[in-house]
């Protein structure tokens, strides 16, 4: 894998806290984007510090937080969530990127949620919520959504901010797999090699829960979380701490993978 401001152009404009030239999809309505462009360069300037957490989600990465849905979506989860949280994802080879800034006070309006979204260096999405009051918006007509539909805008922004969220809770819950390729480095391991050719450090994110694992000895699995059934019926739940333990040896098959391109989890749900 090469990692390079040719084939991933927003880290380069991360970096230089400029988003230079700005593309919009040819659908959209050019006029009306350049009125916007002032504050979303202005937005973009003042965040970029924030986005460069960089982190690339490989596509067995991706499909395991999708099928983990389910358990991630649960209530115990969100409450009384407070912290700042803030990166950029990439995913896709590097088309699709995510910019993002949220941060959750202890307030029931301290709230403050910047975002954009690229793919193929085209600008599909960017919204800046503050105490729950919009600021600024911009949506991509590929979505089929009308500026002025603001239910609908609403209605598509809220499953955006579920679908990050469900990222973030699953890199701070769930066993994970990181490499890190610090900038212009090269890193070589069993079967791939990484080569980052920008100025910026990258994580990539990825999951061996698609691959044939062998273990004919026992080995240590690490401590994790696990929301864990409990209550009458055992209908409630409760996310508990497993301790480091030894596991005797197993073959686990892989499952088949999707076609990640048929699978814009994040973006067309």
């Amino acid at each position: 894998m090469k990692i390079s401001y040719r084939n991933n152009p927003i880290i380069e404009k991360i970096k230089n806290k400029n988003l230079g030239i700005i593309r919009i999809h040819e659908s959209d309505n050019s006029d009306k984007f350049r009125e916007l462009s002032a504050y979303l360069k202005q937005y973009w300037e003042y965040y970029s510090e924030y986005f460069n957490n960089i982190k690339i989600i490989t596509n067995p990465f991706s499909i395991a937080i999708d099928k983990s849905r389910n358990k991630l979506c649960s209530p115990e989860l969100y409450q009384n969530e407070v912290g700042l949280y803030n990166g950029t994802f990439i995913f896709h080879g590097g088309k699709q990127v995510i910019c993002y800034y949220l941060r959750l006070g202890e307030g029931e309006y301290d709230f403050e949620f910047t975002y954009f979204v690229f793919y193929d260096n085209d600008i599909l999405i960017t919204f800046r919520y503050l105490n729950q009051d919009e600021q600024f918006g911009w949506a991509s007509k590929i979505f089929g959504l009308k500026q002025n539909d603001k239910a609908k805008l609403q209605e598509h922004f809220d499953v955006f901010l579920g679908n990050l969220f469900l990222t973030i809770k699953f890199i701070k819950y769930a066993e994970i797999e990181v490499k890190f390729v610090g900038a212009n480095e090269r890193l070589k391991e069993v079967n791939c090699k990484y080569v980052n050719d920008t100025n910026s450090d990258i994580q990539i994110l990825d999951s061996t829960w698609f691959t044939t694992l062998v273990k004919t000895e026992g080995f240590n699995v690490r401590g994790h979380f696990r929301l864990q059934p409990c209550g009458q019926g055992l209908i409630d739940r409760k996310l508990i701490w497993i301790s480091e333990f030894e596991k005797h040896g197993y073959t686990r098959n892989f499952k088949k993978p999707i076609d990640i391109n048929e699978h814009l989890t994040f973006l067309r749900k």
